[in-house]
């Protein structure tokens, strides 16, 4: 890889990591472990999150993302498989919500940054924003 696709990669990977952390799941790869579960799938030219793309999986979609937990598939497998046997749960009934409808409302309504609220409550600030910016507990 030339200098300027392995910045492209650790770019790629910083956002696996960080998506994983908004979602609550622990990531536990360094950045060439995670290279080469994607280099040895023979798919990192076919990454993406659209039909015909390939993803990183979870066995059972549960579990951190490590490399005896993970298989690369495409996109639309680890959509529909994801969705196997799960419900739609919002707000507080939301398993891996880290926070209440109560904290939901103390941020939409505070004037704090979303730095400051994340500290608070020990969740993301991506989080925060989108409590913010009603896109989450509406």
């Amino acid at each position: 890889m030339t200098k300027s696709e392995v910045n492209k990669a650790k770019i790629a990977f910083r956002a696996h990591r960080s998506g994983a952390f908004t979602r609550g799941i622990t990531f536990n790869f360094s950045f060439e472990e995670w290279l080469g579960v994607w280099i040895i799938s023979g798919h990192w030219d076919e990454r993406g999150p659209h039909s015909g793309e390939y993803c990183m999986s979870r066995y059972g979609d549960t579990g951190p993302y490590e490399l005896k937990n993970v298989f690369i598939q495409l996109h639309s497998s680890n959509v529909s498989q994801g969705q196997i046997g799960k419900r739609k749960a919002r707000g507080e009934s939301c398993g891996h919500n880290k926070i209440k409808q109560v904290d939901a409302l103390t941020i939409k309504n505070s004037n704090k940054s979303a730095k400051e609220l994340s500290k608070e409550f020990n969740v993301s600030d991506t989080l925060i924003r989108k409590i913010k910016k009603g896109v989450l507990w509406t």
